[in-house]
């Protein structure tokens, strides 16, 4: 075998090993096109029923983009982050807080890949967790994912460079949820007696 055969045998193998790397093996990009239609499709309507305060109807509809989801290749995380996090507030919409949190939970998972403390999309999922432990009265464990909350949201505030398309609207979205943690961990720390912790 000669050495540009050789050059063309390995660049195949490295092809077809990236291609299982990117894509689950039984799926190929056409199918996760697919895939990413219908998903897009359920979320849309999952997120139309959050907003209408449409709980139980929410749930079944944003299960079910969960489990398209689930399906996705390993670098659509966000997608699936985003799932996890409609289901969970679809159950605190339900006041079923212990559910709710264990989707939150699972969000912040699923996410790891491409989000870490430093972005407010965690932010959020840790004021979602507080609020949703406030709601059960379980004030330690609220105090906890508050605290969480604001170091995250103060991180991801400190990265944003206010030059930058859309910086300082970033930037006042941040100090908005920032303040409105605040406000809720003031609230748990009064009712627990920990006033020095705010």
């Amino acid at each position: 075998m000669s050495r540009k055969q050789g050059s063309l045998i390995i660049s195949i193998i490295f092809l077809l090993c990236s291609a299982g790397a990117a894509y689950p093996q039984h799926q190929a990009p056409e199918d996760q096109i697919k895939l990413g239609q219908k998903f897009f499709e359920a979320e849309e309507k999952c997120r139309g029923l959050l907003r209408n305060k449409q709980w139980k109807e929410a749930e079944v509809t944003c299960k079910a983009a969960v489990q398209l989801a689930d399906r996705f290749a390993d670098y659509r995380e966000l997608e699936k982050m985003g799932a996890y996090e409609n289901v969970g507030n679809s159950l605190a919409g339900q006041r079923r807080y212990e559910e709710a949190i264990n989707y939150f939970s699972r969000a912040i998972e699923v996410g790891k890949p491409r989000v870490d403390d430093t972005n407010a999309e965690v932010g959020c999922l840790y004021g979602s967790i507080a609020i949703a432990y406030h709601a059960l009265r379980n004030l330690d464990k609220a105090r906890e994912f508050y605290r969480k909350a604001v170091k995250t949201y103060q991180a991801a505030y400190s990265i944003i460079d206010p030059e930058a398309e859309h910086g300082v609207e970033m930037r006042q979205g941040y100090l908005k949820m920032l303040k409105s943690i605040l406000e809720y961990h003031l609230l748990a720390a009064e009712q627990a007696g920990a006033l020095a912790e705010v």
